[in-house]
């Protein structure tokens, strides 16, 4: 009975092949439409990701315990080496680590002075993990050969801006250093960065570990080991394994853990793309369902007669549901076919927002935003697509299925 059910619907399809079409198209623009934001909502989050990770906070961070809540010079590693080793027994895991030496300090230019977040790393080990050293837009990344004469500093165009100095500059560094004094440097400016973030380019200041060191007073210590992974999926067990090496006088934080903030934005994302595509279906619903009680009104005299020969309400009731289905399994294909020939000519490259820059400084993510699929808001996506069909259908398939033979016969 529902395979008959189920042909004679197909069928329908294709007896008015024009009110079908207009279905069709509706369900394919609403999915396209879908689709396109799936793919660049979340390709504009996973670039917020990759840059904030990428460029300073990395995937993992170990630190003494009580530093991630109070970062100051008191709560440093004074023997980091129990870290670094248990980071090194994960080989299998951990495509690398830094060293650093973070704290906050002030700096100060001839004219100008700004807050500022002082970072001292292994400049062979930083220019590998993170992203900083290929955001160089004037100068170069840190050398590594720094000297007591020659102490180098890499900072943000924002922050250079500000303090109004350029490579082959003069900056001085001021920080809170062991015992309660104040440690100062003077360093030149070697080279200036570029993040998507204006924050981060605002903030951040990288010296040379061992100058940060004496500068602070902390010979030998550490503020944290940051750690990059070979592959994302690892990112907890990881987390778990060098807890359990480290004991309870050490923190392990993820960038997750790190970065609040961020997690709350990626979960907007999602509340918000769901948000419009439920409005995108209900849109299209109305014309779904217009059409569909149209359909049902021309064929008011062929359902009279199904009814006559012994057809129950309720098989009525299901034919028009399934014609509605094939309708909305036409319209998902349609919709994906659409975004395949975007994709082809060229939406594959990415979506040039240059107009927008500004603003997407804010949320700390490139001009162009290249499309990343997540599979599940994918699915989801289609599901409510067929979803919305169907129940753009169930009055048109009441309305056949209320209909009274010796009337529905006599309509012309």
């Amino acid at each position: 009975m529902e395979g008959t059910l189920a042909r004679i619907a197909w069928r329908s399809i294709f007896r008015n092949r024009r009110r079908s079409a207009v279905i069709v198209a509706s369900v394919a623009v609403g999915v396209a439409g879908a689709i396109f934001m799936n793919v660049f909502m979340w390709g504009m989050a996973e670039q917020m990701v990759a840059s904030t990770v990428n460029s300073f906070l990395g995937e993992i961070q170990i630190h003494r315990n009580g530093f991630a809540d109070n970062p100051v010079v008191g709560l440093t590693m004074d023997a980091p080496r129990p870290a670094i080793a248990a980071v090194e027994r994960l080989d299998g895991m951990v495509r690398g680590y830094a060293p650093r030496v973070l704290t906050r300090g002030l700096a100060e230019s001839a004219t100008n002075a700004s807050g500022v977040q002082i970072i001292g790393v292994d400049a062979a080990r930083e220019s590998t993990l993170t992203s900083v050293a290929r955001r160089i837009v004037d100068g170069t990344f840190l050398t590594g050969r720094s000297s007591p004469r020659r102490k180098e500093v890499v900072i943000g165009d924002a922050l250079a801006g500000k303090l109004g100095v350029g490579v082959g500059r003069k900056i001085v560094l001021v920080a809170q250093a062991t015992g309660g004094e104040m440690g100062s440097d003077a360093f030149r400016v070697i080279g200036i960065f570029r993040m998507p973030s204006e924050d981060l380019n605002r903030t951040l200041v990288w010296v040379d570990l061992a100058d940060a060191q004496n500068m602070l007073g902390i010979d030998g210590g550490l503020s944290e080991v940051m750690v990059m992974l070979r592959h994302e999926g690892d990112l907890t067990a990881a987390q778990d394994a060098l807890a359990r090496a480290l004991g309870p006088a050490y923190e392990v934080r993820t960038w997750r853990e790190a970065s609040k903030a961020m997690v709350v934005l990626i979960q907007l994302f999602d509340v918000s793309t769901l948000i419009m595509m439920a409005i995108v279906f209900f849109a299209a619903t109305f014309g779904i369902a217009n059409t569909m009680l149209m359909a049902v009104f021309e064929r008011t005299r062929e359902f009279g007669i199904l009814r006559a020969l012994g057809t129950r309400p309720g098989a009525l009731f299901r034919m028009v549901i399934y014609e509605a289905a094939f309708i909305g399994a036409l319209g998902i294909a349609g919709g994906m076919l659409i975004i395949a020939i975007l994709y082809v000519a060229g939406l594959g490259k990415g979506l040039d927002l240059s107009i927008f820059a500004q603003s997407l400084a804010l949320f700390g993510t490139d001009a162009v935003i290249r499309p990343r699929l997540r599979p599940g808001l994918f699915a989801v996506s289609l599901a409510m697509a067929e979803a919305m069909t169907v129940l753009a259908s169930m009055w048109p398939a009441l309305r056949a299925a209320r209909l009274q033979p010796a009337d529905a016969i006599r309509r012309q």
